[in-house]
């Protein structure tokens, strides 16, 4: 092999982990994206309940369109989970849950188009009446919708996470599939232990995010309190790590090391190409 082509094969062995982005990086762009929402609608509500009424048009017209934006932005944001629930691959273990949750959303909904029709007629509602209502909408947001947010939210994660686990296994795969074919063998020295940490990050984080998936089952879908208790013991006996978001969090830092290790063999193989 000329010294020009073990160069170029250099160039292109290493460019295909160094492009590749890593998978969880839709998922970390897209949490602040959806807590922007939920951040706007409080915000919206909270002055709309403590907002000094002063009786006149001007007042009344300002905060049916504050609260119709309350009800927009909550719509948008039940429409995405509800679209992300339906798209999920299907778990055995998950589908009562996920059936519940769904219909839980729907009746969501379904209560913003009856606050709705509660503003189509400004003649008839005061400025005291939208504060009021705006009063209930935020109770019930707060007593029932968040904590329903935040479940989703957490098996939206885990969800996620596996398809990045499943992702980092296949380019695993196919980084021993490009050394085959450059001749390399994967006993080398540097490279073994390279695939070696790759291959124990990967299965760390199946580890973690199956404890996830685990303790998501124990606090929210399990009947049993014993089971439930013994699963939660469990999941919470290796402080810090007391949450779905904690758990699934680990498990993205240790795809994260797979990804790192790689590079790291784009490094290596790089080096001895071009010698």
């Amino acid at each position: 092999m000329s010294t020009k082509t073990k160069k170029g094969l250099a160039v292109v062995f290493a460019l295909a982990f160094l492009v590749v982005s890593y998978p969880g990086s839709a998922t970390a762009e897209s949490a602040p994206a959806v807590q922007k929402v939920l951040e706007n609608t409080k915000a919206y509500l909270d002055d709309l309940v403590t907002a000094k009424d002063d009786n006149t048009s001007n007042d009344l017209s300002l905060k049916i369109e504050t609260f119709k934006q309350v009800l927009d932005l909550s719509s948008a944001e039940t429409k995405d989970l509800e679209f992300k629930l339906l798209t999920a691959d299907k778990e055995e273990r998950f589908e009562a849950w996920k059936k519940d949750s769904l219909d839980k959303l729907a009746r969501a909904l379904a209560y913003y188009d009856s606050e709705r029709d509660l503003l189509s007629d400004s003649n008839s509602i005061t400025a005291e009446d939208i504060t009021n209502i705006a009063k209930h909408f935020k109770e019930w947001r707060e007593s029932e919708y968040l904590p329903l947010v935040s479940e989703v939210q957490d098996f939206i994660l885990i969800k996620q996470e596996m398809k990045a686990i499943q992702t980092a296994g296949k380019r695993l795969d196919k980084v021993n599939e490009n050394l085959v074919s450059l001749g390399i063998s994967s006993d080398n020295k540097n490279i073994s232990k390279y695939l070696s940490k790759a291959k124990s990050f990967i299965n760390s984080a199946s580890k973690l995010n199956d404890e996830a998936a685990d303790l998501f089952v124990s606090r929210y879908i399990s009947t049993s309190t014993e089971e439930a208790t013994s699963t939660d013991a469990n999941a919470t006996s290796t402080p810090p790590l007391t949450s779905v978001k904690d758990l699934v969090r680990s498990s993205l830092d240790a795809v994260k090391g797979a990804y790192q290790s790689f590079i790291d063999v784009s490094g290596v193989v790089r080096r001895l190409l071009i010698r």
